[in-house]
């Protein structure tokens, strides 16, 4: 359904705001990997249920920068930690995926003098990313198309496995930034 390159989104998504309106309340949607706050005002032409919309709609507007800058500053954190300061400069940062928040991450980690490595499997985005940070800094990692699809697959799949290994083993993961803290999905604050 979020698939950036889909012809047919207005339908799509008003067909599901027409089904999150008849959860009454029970789901709230909001904008996530594939969608577009274009996609968000379709869905709220069916439901009050959504978040994350244009500002002229009430929204907040595009939030991808600054999920990148929390996710930054989250970054920032771990070096603090780990190195004893929370420069990133100079220091080697993967990212994977260029959507809305990836390629925000990459502009600001640009900002900060880290060593960028990063991909996509739209090979576009990786050339504009390219493109727009002519740099010797700048690594790009090569996936092709069917093998980065099946890896972005598997990345959600692992990361829950990851989690439990590291708490089985009482193994630190605060180095591990993904988004499922406020799920209950990391190890228990004493293995931090």
């Amino acid at each position: 359904m979020g698939d950036p390159k889909r012809k047919d989104r207005e339908p799509t998504f008003r067909a599901l705001g027409k089904f999150i309106n008849r959860l009454g309340g029970t789901y709230i949607t909001g904008e996530d990997v594939g969608t577009t706050l274009r996609d968000m005002e379709y869905i709220r032409m069916e439901t009050e249920y959504v978040v994350t919309l244009p500002t002229y709609l009430g929204g907040a507007g595009d939030i991808a920068p600054m999920t990148a800058f929390g996710t930054i500053r989250a970054m920032e954190a771990c070096c603090r930690r780990v190195y004893g300061s929370d420069s990133i400069e100079g220091k080697r940062v993967a990212v994977q995926g260029l959507g809305a928040v990836g390629h925000n991450i990459v502009g600001q980690l640009h900002e900060r003098g880290a060593v960028l490595v990063f991909t996509d499997i739209d090979q576009d985005k990786v050339d504009a990313m390219v493109a727009k940070y002519d740099t010797d800094r700048l690594e790009v990692g090569n996936v092709s198309h069917e093998r980065g699809k099946e890896k972005v697959s598997r990345i959600y799949q692992n990361m829950e496995r990851v989690f439990e290994i590291a708490d089985r083993d009482k193994i630190p993961t605060y180095l591990a930034a993904q988004g499922r803290r406020a799920q209950g999905h990391y190890p228990s604050s004493q293995h931090r």
